[in-house]
């Protein structure tokens, strides 16, 4: 089974949207085809972006952690994070140093300068960091 982590771009949009391709990662993890993982870091960014920006849907978020099998992880250790913001952004540090815990095969965001396209991370880190539709595509 793939095993992807979910940064807080893509949560928020699969919560937001009952279209796109976070959405289908949702899907896919309901389905029993990817494991899908978060860190309490990315779920307390979530829930506050979405009380700020979208707060009619923020009971969806809970009935989603709730119903949908996703793996909610401890933050990682401050020491891992500090070796993560070496070569990441501080504010990405804590989700790629999750990831890089998890050992997940994919890391999805939407965040394409500071993750998806800096090359500098991919090789600091050595995760395959994706959008998400990368993931969904390899289900058809």
């Amino acid at each position: 089974m793939i095993k992807v982590f979910l940064d807080s771009s893509v949560l928020f949009s699969a919560v937001f949207s009952d279209k796109g391709y976070a959405r289908d990662l949702f899907e896919l993890a309901e389905w029993g085809d990817i494991e899908l993982v978060i860190s309490e870091y990315v779920l307390e960014e979530v829930r506050r972006n979405l009380k700020n920006k979208a707060s009619g849907v923020l009971d969806l978020l809970e009935v989603f952690i709730e119903s949908i099998p996703i793996k909610v992880v401890k933050n990682t250790n401050k020491k891992l994070v500090l070796q993560v913001a070496k070569y990441t952004h501080i504010k990405d540090a804590p989700v790629v140093a999750s990831a890089l815990e998890q050992k997940v095969d994919y890391l999805a965001s939407f965040d394409r300068k500071d993750l998806v396209e800096n090359n500098q991370v991919k090789k600091g880190s050595r995760l395959k960091i994706v959008m998400p539709k990368k993931v969904v595509l390899l289900f058809d």
